[in-house]
């Protein structure tokens, strides 16, 4: 049975998050012995004919400050960590403090977003970054036909919020990680500059 705090607390999430095509998880992807750095990932990547562009820099000994920058010149910033699990690479991404903190909203509006990881494989870093984000279309269809399948909860409606323990989080995705739809459509950024 659900508390009074744990359907605030989700619905005070559903503010926070926008219908998007990926999936939000309360958890992260990664336990510390699954973090990795690879450099080769540090650089502004973009594809072929889009404006958006992925800055990834160095911020820390296994953490890269990522700029996801939109077609319209929007950024939005990002602690991103790189994982090796069951011989798979995951980027686990998850909103910087710092730059929700820089949002000219007011302290009380600002109490009501949640943060939230959301995961990408990543199926090569060069010649080209290839990633997919794991698809919320995909997990309603996996849901529809088995809903104990990872711990989860729908808000708005039919949005996916994971709700799984870390390990079971893992357990999930390596199951899935060949699945052509799980991870939608692979990216192919090239690499446009080099960051800091």
């Amino acid at each position: 049975m659900r508390t009074t705090r744990t359907i605030l607390w989700l619905a005070a999430l559903a503010v926070a998050l926008t219908l998007t095509s990926c999936v939000h998880s309360l958890q992260p992807l990664y336990t510390e012995k699954d973090l990795i750095f690879d450099p080769a990932l540090v650089g502004v990547w973009s594809e072929e004919d889009s404006k958006d562009s992925w800055a990834f820099e160095k911020s820390g000994e296994k953490e890269y400050r990522v700029t996801f920058t939109d077609s319209d010149g929007k950024p939005g910033v990002f602690q991103v960590h790189l994982l090796k699990i069951g011989g798979q690479l995951f980027l686990d991404f998850f909103p910087d403090k710092a730059a929700m903190e820089e949002l000219k909203r007011n302290d009380f509006f600002k109490f009501h977003y949640l943060p939230a990881h959301t995961f990408a494989r990543v199926a090569q870093i060069e010649p080209a970054l290839q990633m997919g984000l794991l698809s919320q279309d995909w997990l309603r269809e996996i849901l529809a036909a088995d809903p104990k399948a990872i711990g989860h909860e729908k808000i708005e409606g039919s949005t996916i919020v994971l709700t799984a323990s870390t390990e079971k989080l893992q357990a999930f995705v390596l199951k899935h990680v060949e699945d052509e739809k799980a991870f939608g459509g692979l990216s192919n950024l090239k690499r446009r500059a080099i960051s800091k």
